[in-house]
This record gives structure tokens, sequence and C-alpha cells, in this order.
């Protein structure tokens, strides 16, 4: 495997989740949480997310590495709304699942799920952010990456997917999903549940490599997608059944 990583390039999935308000959660009831301070997606590494995974990959297939986590949170806290009494800051616990689906000579496919929820408050009552990825990665065609890559779980809050090569510094954003959930209800109406059936955005992309096999140019704005509402009858099924149909596949 080292041979591999040394001789190949290394690319990492991310996927975060952001929340695109100054402030969200309803001072009412307890306090307001520092968001994200920005309304759109980005490639940037130290762009801030609620939560976020990472899994490493190069043309050979997944590299058994992932990564989740967040950037914390900052709680403001108040009573009815006008009444401070302090300021609290905690780290969610964010965990992380990949499964590999299948792996034949470059090209493969895996499933990743991250979870996290609200560090200040006790787990019971506050539901985690759930994210589910399903991908294929095609290297088949010489000079292309095929990325097939769908997105399931909350629509909230806003969901962004984008591939980071290392070796030359470019990354290629795949998803601006954007949430239509209040900043005040949306944390306590949209998250209960894994949702795990619920279709977020997919994408299909043919991502263009140079002659080092890196990304040839970055892609930092696609077209935003409004993150769909919930069916009013959606029944859960193993997210390890998920495939990407055959028409799909290049």
């Amino acid at each position: 495997m080292s041979d591999d990583v040394d001789k190949y390039p290394v690319f990492g999935l991310y996927f975060r989740r952001y929340a695109p308000f100054d402030t969200f959660a309803g001072a009412d009831l307890m306090g307001r949480s520092e968001g994200d301070h920005r309304t759109s997606a980005s490639t940037s590494l130290q762009a801030t997310s609620r939560t976020f995974g990472i899994l490493m990959f190069n043309r050979t297939g997944y590299l058994n590495k992932s990564f989740a986590g967040t950037s914390g949170t900052t709680t403001h806290f108040e009573a009815l709304g006008f009444i401070s009494y302090g300021d609290g800051y905690g780290i969610a616990d964010v965990s992380i699942v990949v499964l590999n689906t299948f792996t034949i000579p470059d090209y493969f496919g895996f499933v990743a799920h991250t979870a996290g929820g609200y560090p200040l408050a006790p787990a019971a009552i506050t539901p985690n952010i759930d994210t589910f990825i399903v991908a294929q990665v095609d290297f088949r065609q010489p000079g292309f990456m095929r990325v097939t890559l769908e997105a399931f779980g909350d629509n909230f809050p806003n969901l962004e997917v984008f591939i980071r090569c290392y070796r030359s510094g470019r990354s290629a954003l795949l998803i601006d999903g954007r949430t239509k959930g209040d900043r005040d209800t949306g944390p306590y109406l949209n998250l209960w549940g894994s949702h795990r059936d619920h279709s977020l955005a997919k994408i299909v992309s043919a991502l263009s490599l140079d002659d080092k096999g890196e990304l040839a140019t970055a892609i930092n704005t696609v077209t935003p997608v409004t993150l769909p509402d919930y069916p009013e009858d959606q029944t859960p099924r193993d997210p390890r059944t998920y495939r990407i149909t055959p028409s799909e596949r290049m």
C-alpha cells in the first residue's frame, strides 16, 4: 500500500455540514449558537463546519484512512431571548463509518456515514446531523477521474462535497447544497432520525487529470441545489444496499 501511495496522487473526499447563519437555534429556548458565517459552499480547508468527514483514496481504491470531526460549538446562553448568562463551548463527538462496496482495477465504490450532535446538552435531546455518501470513482478513462456520487441524510444544515488533490493543492467542488430550514426551528425539526434513505443531491462529474494524475483544474463553484423536503412516508433501508444503476457506470 505504501508503494501505491508514493506512486499515485492521493485524493481526499470531503463532505461537510455547515450552518449558513451568523447564529442559529432558538434564543427563547436556551441561547443562540455560532453559525459558520457563510452562505455558500467552500473548498477551503480552513472553512468551519458543524460536522465533517474525510476519506482518502487514489486510483487503486479507498486507502482505509478516514477522519471526522467538527470546528466546535460556541453557544451564547440566553433566557427569553435577551437575558444573557454566559457562553459555552464544546466539541461534538462525530463518528464516521466507511464501507468499501467493490474494487476492481482503477474503479471502486464506497459508502460513508458521519453523525454528530450538539455537544452542550444531553445526547437524548440533541439529534445528530446525519450524512451518508454513496460514491463510485472511475479512473479507467485516461486523463479523467469520473465521480458518481449521491448524498443522503438530514436536510439541515447546508451540505458541501468536494475532492482535494493533495499533491497539486487543487480542489473540485461537487455539491453545493442549500437548506430550506429556518435558523431557529431547523435544528429542532429537521434532524430527528437519520433520514438515511432521503436523497439530498446527486452528481456525475468527469474531472480532468494532468499527465501526473493530479487534478488539472480547480473548481470552486457549482450550481447550488436546494436540499429537498422529507416525504411524508419514508421507509428507511440499510445504506449498504445503495447501488448506482448500471446505466450510470462508464
